[in-house]
């Protein structure tokens, strides 16, 4: 959920009236993450690169600051393998997560609304993510991080990796065996 929502419920739950206050909490909060050393699953660099030689367009979106985004991709090393890296800006609703950071990779694409449905697979971890897929009419592939499959699955995913590096296979596979679901690769008719 987005984070002033996140601060909201807590600041509710532990009747701290300091609501006002939202905004600098939440700008203290993305310094502290920017200037945070970001960490990786291990099987992440090795699937971003399967992807990226398979000719996916890479493109990551999040709840984060566009600051701290871009901050975390430099940091990690693996900035340049993604076409477009989208935080969130509360005060600009069309820089948030779900619909607005669609339109504006629908738009950076040149693809319209049906075609991005039947190009596009949103990958992660929280309910959240599986949400504003389905909401999209986009395949929901939800990342298994602990157990949180349960709630992946209530949230509307399509599918459920454990290992990063099974989602090309898994692309692949759909691609050739659906007529519902063909990467943007496919549409551009170039491989890396």
């Amino acid at each position: 959920k987005p984070l002033d929502i996140q601060f909201r419920h807590v600041l509710h739950l532990s009747n701290n009236a300091q609501v006002q206050n939202i905004t600098n909490m939440i700008d203290r909060f993305w310094v502290l993450v920017q200037d945070t050393e970001p960490t990786m699953f291990p099987d992440v660099p090795k699937a971003i690169n399967q992807l990226w030689e398979a000719g996916y367009t890479l493109i990551v979106i999040s709840g984060c600051s566009p600051t701290v985004v871009k901050a975390k991709m430099d940091k990690s090393g693996i900035s340049k393998y993604f076409k477009l890296m989208l935080g969130t800006d509360y005060s600009n609703p069309v820089m948030t997560k779900g619909d607005g950071h669609f339109k504006i990779i629908r738009q950076e694409l040149n693809i319209d609304s049906a075609q991005f449905q039947t190009t596009s697979a949103l990958v992660g971890d929280g309910d959240h993510d599986m949400i504003i897929a389905k909401n999209a009419g986009i395949l929901a592939v939800g990342r298994l991080t602990d157990d949180n499959s349960k709630n992946l699955l209530k949230a509307g995913a399509d599918f459920i990796i454990k290992d990063l590096t099974k989602l090309v296979s898994l692309l692949c596979n759909l691609s050739a065996n659906s007529i519902s679901f063909k990467p943007i690769s496919s549409l551009r008719g170039h491989a890396r």
